[in-house]
């Protein structure tokens, strides 16, 4: 069926949609076996899926035809979760019928615009999902990369990435990735990889969801839980979670135990806003995740400009009465938005979003949307900090041609950030990447560490590059608590296939090398373009005496790194002149990666 869906003239725009394709497998087969049998059988099945399936997701059904379905929903979250019932629903019948071949579903979803008339819906969408469909085995469901970044791994799903995959009448090869749902309701709870136990009590700030606001305000909520989250951080007596781990608990309609289970945290801010092109206004309220109560709430106004100017009171307020009701003591409000525009935040947002995919086209496309943020706000430190880090990723990918000068770039936009901002923590632990993979100074690196974790400890980029800093210098120990501070601070993070890297080189350095496989392979499971994760699977498995599976490793390596040498690899790695390095060569040489 997958093959039928053609674009064609639409009467009428539905706007963005998440639409998923089902295709019966085999159907030729079933439909020889026994053509009668099969069609009732199929027939139960659609009829099963719009009443049991659809109808608690908001879905629809588009069309039915002799081998697959058609699905159109508005929610990616309640997309997923549909999909994972047709095909409990599929199991569930199958076990029923032990005198007849089962019948097994592929599905593919993606999300994007589409057109409809009185018969059918088109568009390069609903092309796609079916595309998808041809990538998945039996029972999987396979998604976009567009899908996969409106779900979050642990919370909607299990999330396996396939990298690049070619798929039929496409010139270009699409990033997909493998959904599953968890095993059980507690797969989906984060590890903090043993980090250690902080009796302070912990705090996430979800985004405020919008509520009735005009077109293009949708980024005040996460601009709010930005400022809420700058200023608490820099208590002493508190934990607070990352934004970019609260971010996926936007606008879900989630029980509190949950959220306590996925983050690990004593109380969650959240609320709701309306906003304006000029006024926000924001309920606010506390509630202790233990027992379910509501601690605080309260209502406040603000002008959006003077919001993200720094020169309205409304933050303040609202962090000075969480403060009290959590330690009985008002924080001073800090300056924390790192772009003092609304237009250009959504635009720096979906700058990292796109850097954080590694496939070439977005991270390309990425610094297109850094340098355009960063030119706009000539003042605004963060992005240069994330055009900097985004130049030392194309260096541990492979992908610079002149190393050289792509390190000098890399400096200046770190330099430049800390100029502007001397004090802000994640500049301060980017230029210390760049002391790390470009001056290659670890004595400096080691400084500029310390000084961001001093700025602020609860900036978990900070922590991670500390803990490469400690496996660089063959501090194992640190290097591990170091990680693991990070995962404990955003285990959620868009970005955390990186933390897992760093966890990794940890597990390395401390000789826990079928650990530090693992862990590798984690963080490919996250992000399959992930070179330096690839890199460090092949060195563990093979000090661990699984050479095979080092080998089968080490191409996959060099089909995202093709240019990969030995020498190359040592001779960009920071910690080269320390005697695990040349263990490390030693063992990508034997697991074939060219001298």
């Amino acid at each position: 069926m997958a093959a039928t869906l053609l674009e064609h003239p639409a009467s009428a725009h539905l706007g963005e949609r998440v639409i998923v394709v089902a295709d019966l497998v085999e159907s030729v087969r079933l439909m020889e076996i026994d053509e009668e049998g099969t069609v009732q059988r199929w027939q139960s099945f659609v009829a099963r899926v719009e009443a049991d399936c659809l109808q608690g997701c908001a879905g629809r059904l588009v069309k039915s035809v002799g081998d697959g379905l058609v699905l159109d929903f508005a929610s990616p979250p309640a997309a997923v979760r549909c999909c994972f019932a047709i095909q409990e629903l599929c199991d569930r019948l199958n076990a029923q019928r032990d005198d007849a071949p089962p019948l097994c579903l592929r599905l593919g979803a993606h999300v994007g615009p589409v057109f409809a008339n009185r018969y059918d819906i088109y568009g390069r969408a609903v092309n796609l999902a079916a595309r998808l469909t041809a990538l998945a085995a039996p029972g999987q469901l396979v998604v976009s990369a567009e899908l996969r970044d409106r779900i979050v791994d642990q919370l909607d799903a299990n999330v396996e990435d396939l990298g690049l995959c070619y798929v039929k009448h496409l010139s270009k090869p699409v990033r997909a990735y493998v959904v599953d749902r968890p095993a059980d309701e507690d797969a989906g709870r984060v590890s903090a990889l043993e980090a250690p136990a902080d009796l302070r009590p912990a705090i996430a700030v979800i985004p405020f969801a919008d509520r009735d606001s005009e077109p293009g305000t949708w980024a005040l909520g996460d601009a709010l839980a930005d400022e809420i989250i700058a200023a608490l951080s820099r208590a002493p007596a508190i934990t607070v979670v990352s934004r970019l781990s609260t971010a996926v608990f936007r606008a879900r309609q989630l029980e509190i135990a949950r959220i306590r289970s996925h983050l690990g945290v004593a109380y969650v801010v959240s609320g709701w806003f309306r906003g304006t092109a000029e006024t926000v206004w924001v309920h606010a309220e506390l509630c202790d995740v233990r027992d379910g109560r509501l601690v605080w709430d309260g209502g406040f106004e603000a002008r959006v400009s003077d919001l993200f100017h720094g020169q309205d009171d409304m933050i303040p307020r609202i962090v000075g009465c969480l403060s009290q009701a959590v330690v009985a003591k008002e924080l001073e409000r800090v300056r924390s938005l790192p772009i003092p525009s609304l237009e250009e935040y959504s635009l720096f947002m979906g700058g990292v979003a796109l850097l954080h995919r590694l496939s070439p086209a977005d991270f390309f496309r990425a610094r297109e949307v850094l340098q355009h943020v960063a030119d706009r706000q000539p003042r605004a430190a963060a992005p240069l900090a994330m055009l900097a880090k985004w130049h030392i990723l194309r260096l541990v990918q492979g992908w610079s041609s002149d190393p050289l000068e792509h390190g000098r770039e890399a400096q200046a936009c770190a330099r430049r950030a800390l100029r502007l901002e001397p004090d802000n923590a994640f500049s301060l632990a980017i230029d210390g990447l760049v002391s790390c993979h470009v001056d290659r100074d670890l004595s400096a690196a080691a400084e500029v560490c310390a000084a961001a974790v001093r700025s602020n400890p609860q900036e978990p980029y900070a922590w991670t590059v500390l803990s490469g800093l400690h496996s660089y210098r063959g501090e194992a120990q640190q290097a591990e608590l170091a990680a693991a501070r990070a995962i404990e601070l955003s285990p959620l993070d868009p970005a955390r296939f990186v933390f897992e890297a760093y966890a990794a080189m940890a597990k390395l350095i401390a000789g826990k090398y079928a650990e530090g496989a693992a862990q590798a392979a984690a963080s490919l499971r996250r992000n399959a373009m992930h070179a330096p994760s690839h890199r460090l699977l092949v060195i563990a498995l093979m000090l661990d005496g699984r050479g095979e599976e080092a080998r089968h490793a080490a191409q996959a390596l060099l089909r995202v790194e093709p240019a990969l040498t030995v020498s190359r690899y040592l001779q960009r790695h920071p910690g080269r002149d320390e005697p695990h390095a040349s263990q490390f060569g030693l063992a990508l040489k034997e697991a074939g990666i060219p001298p």
